[in-house]
């Protein structure tokens, strides 16, 4: 699969927060899911990630130019149904920047992030929706916060 981030949308260098970063991203990445046996459906993603520079980054910065750095992440989930269209299971991801950061063209020494996480998930799939809720517990940050997060995602398939 190919996704890219296209800097759409409303941004100003001057506001304090943005929806965007201002740049092009683009995510490489093989996904397999197995069905070894009735009910049980173990996945995972291998990610490539790179990203462009941003020629006008936030005026707090005072900077011309930022960019992050190009990392690798997998994602893993093992999941059983508990009854139709129900799943839980549990889930994991591991993310490694392989170049540091670049600020006004310049490398940004020990900028490397990396960061993994594991916990539990839950998916409800109703009439071509899709409701995800996974819990994770991170460990081993580098260079980025570590903690608890709870996600929450709805897809609609067309």
């Amino acid at each position: 699969m190919l996704d890219i981030d296209a800097p759409v949308g409303k941004y100003s260098r001057y506001a304090n927060v943005n929806i965007g970063n201002h740049a092009w991203d683009i995510h490489l990445y093989y996904a397999v899911t197995l069905f070894p046996v009735k009910k049980l459906e173990p996945s995972w993603r291998l990610h490539y990630l790179w990203n462009r520079t941003n020629t006008d980054p936030p005026i707090s910065q005072s900077d011309h130019s930022t960019q992050a750095g190009q990392a690798i992440h997998f994602n893993a989930t093992a999941s059983y149904e508990i009854v139709k269209d129900v799943y839980v299971g549990a889930n994991g991801y591991y993310l490694k920047q392989i170049t540091d950061a670049r600020v006004n063209g310049l490398t940004l020494p020990n900028s490397k992030e990396q960061i993994g996480g594991i916990g539990p998930g839950l998916v409800v799939n109703k009439n071509k929706w899709f409701y995800f809720i996974n819990g994770y517990h991170e460990i081993g940050a580098k260079n980025i916060t570590e903690g608890n997060k709870l996600v929450l995602r709805v897809e609609r398939v067309f």
